[in-house]
């Protein structure tokens, strides 16, 4: 059966979106492969929805072609569009270094979304480091959950940082945040102007080395969450044949992508943070239906979002800690010599595997291109790995 309007992504960008146009009296089918709505930001919280919006949880988009996308839940559906909103957020920027594949080594936004999922986290000790202001976040959701934060480390030296806050705090709601950190998270575990240079263990995680380029220190720990940023992502909006670019999906004012009655919203278009993925959402649901959007508003967040990508790039000496011997591809266990002097990402995949796993090339290809300055390869179904049981492709009633 066709829908009117379909979101695909139940975060704060998707659920904004979702809100305008249902008030506007669209009929709305909001798409997310969580079970409930609220994205990884608002994972868990109870969130009113508004009965009226048909809520698909527990479904992800697998392929596209036409004005159709397939989605695998317990079977693979049909689902037909007239008009289409992109919300499909970001991933997380994971560099390799001495031992990041070591167990209870992982991501910040993986630590966070372990920790909602029910990880028991009391008297655990974490440190939590790489770049960006996810960093803080976690961190204090961490001490909330009882963990012991030893570290959070920042590779901005603290002068850039400082600078970076001025900027950040002319947001309201971003100076609440603030202070709820530094009232959770204690000076004395700020490390600004250091990065870890390897994780240490057998089996499993045991301590951390970080430096600051003149001195090093040595700290025991349970957990390390540790990735350099956020990457939006762009794979759906690349299958439907939308213009991209390494910083996003590429839109107009209103937020208007580059094919017919497709828009898009949130971190999928740029990274910068909760508050525009929500004022885009709300645009890109009014343009969907037709009303005049009012982007008057957009600048700002968009003026954040420069700055923020200009003050976290990542220093040359995170780029170095990757030695010949560190895979990098995970699935396939490929190393960074193996790929060294490869031109592209197609040419590591044809030589090596390199991306050939399970993953598809998410984390590795993200990395290739930061580290040798690869572009991003290129997009094929099933966007997600899926079984062959349940594809029937029936439709979606």
């Amino acid at each position: 059966m066709e829908r009117d309007l379909v979101i695909v992504g139940a975060g704060p960008a998707g659920l904004a979106a979702a809100e305008v146009a249902c008030q506007a009296g669209c009929q709305v089918t909001l798409i997310d492969e969580n079970a409930s709505p609220g994205g990884q930001i608002w994972r868990g919280a109870d969130l009113p929805v508004d009965p009226r919006i048909e809520v698909v949880g527990g479904h992800s988009v697998i392929d596209a072609f036409g004005r159709s996308l397939w989605l695998a839940g317990l079977s693979t559906t049909e689902l037909r569009w007239q008009r289409l909103i992109l919300a499909t957020g970001a991933r997380e920027l994971f560099l390799p270094f001495p031992g990041w594949t070591l167990p209870r080594v992982v991501g910040v936004g993986g630590l966070q979304a372990l920790s909602k999922a029910g990880l028991d986290l009391r008297g655990k000790r974490i440190a939590i480091a790489g770049t960006g202001p996810l960093r803080f976040a976690v961190a204090a959701h961490a001490v909330e959950q009882g963990a012991e934060v030893v570290a959070v480390i920042e590779q901005l030296p603290a002068l850039a940082l400082a600078k970076f806050g001025l900027h950040a705090m002319a947001s309201a709601e971003r100076r609440r945040q603030a202070l709820e950190f530094c009232r959770l998270l204690s000076p004395s575990r700020m490390k600004l102007g250091w990065w870890v240079t390897s994780a240490r263990g057998q089996r499993d995680l045991l301590s951390i080395e970080l430096t600051d380029g003149d001195s090093f220190k040595k700290l025991e720990v349970d957990w390390l969450a540790c990735s350099w940023g956020l990457v939006p992502n762009t794979d759906l909006a690349q299958l439907l044949g939308v213009e991209v670019t390494r910083e996003g999906i590429v839109v107009a004012d209103d937020l208007a992508t580059s094919a017919d009655q497709i828009w898009a919203a949130g971190e999928c278009t740029g990274i910068g943070g909760v508050e525009k993925s929500i004022e885009e959402g709300r645009v890109a649901g009014g343009a969907a239906v037709g009303e005049q959007p009012i982007t008057n508003s957009l600048a700002k967040h968009r003026d954040y979002a420069i700055a923020l990508a200009r003050t976290f790039r990542i220093r040359p000496e995170v780029r170095r800690l990757a030695g010949d011997a560190e895979v990098i591809c995970r699935c396939e266990n490929v190393t960074c010599g193996e790929v060294r002097g490869c031109a592209s990402m197609r040419e590591a995949k044809l030589y090596h595997r390199l991306g050939m796993g399970a993953c598809q090339g998410r984390i590795c290809s993200a990395a290739g291109s930061v580290l040798y300055g690869w572009e991003d390869q290129s997009v094929r179904p099933p966007l997600i790995p899926t079984t062959t049981a349940p594809i029937s492709y029936e439709p979606f009633l």
